[in-house]
């Protein structure tokens, strides 16, 4: 019996690091082959080390998912990774993109 969700792809969003990375990790050990989405570079290389070898089916992409275009290149590098399943939505909006008194006073 094939379990569906077996062979499914999982996105995390902000998985490089923290809370997300432990969910990658998770769902790599887990069987999943997995596109991790960060926006610091540096923090590649600890996530492949720590995968060990399940680092084959894991796919780190570093993006700033508040632009569309890598939005869409995110839904690519993953659709050619297999069909996607999982999605976990984990990255934060912090506010050093944003002034948070633009929620208040409205955009300008």
């Amino acid at each position: 019996m094939v379990r569906p969700m077996e062979n499914a792809v999982a996105i995390v969003t902000g998985g490089l690091r923290g809370l997300g990375k432990a969910m990658a990790l998770g769902l790599l050990r887990a069987g999943h082959p997995v596109v991790a989405v960060g926006h610091i570079a540096d923090d590649v290389a600890p996530m492949l080390a720590e995968a060990g070898a399940d680092a084959a089916r894991l796919t780190c992409l570093v993006l700033d998912l508040l632009e569309p275009a890598a939005r869409e290149a995110l839904v690519v590098a993953a659709e050619r990774v297999g069909p996607v399943g999982v999605l976990v939505n984990n990255a934060g909006l912090t506010f050093t993109y944003f002034d948070p008194k633009r929620f208040v006073d409205g955009p300008k």
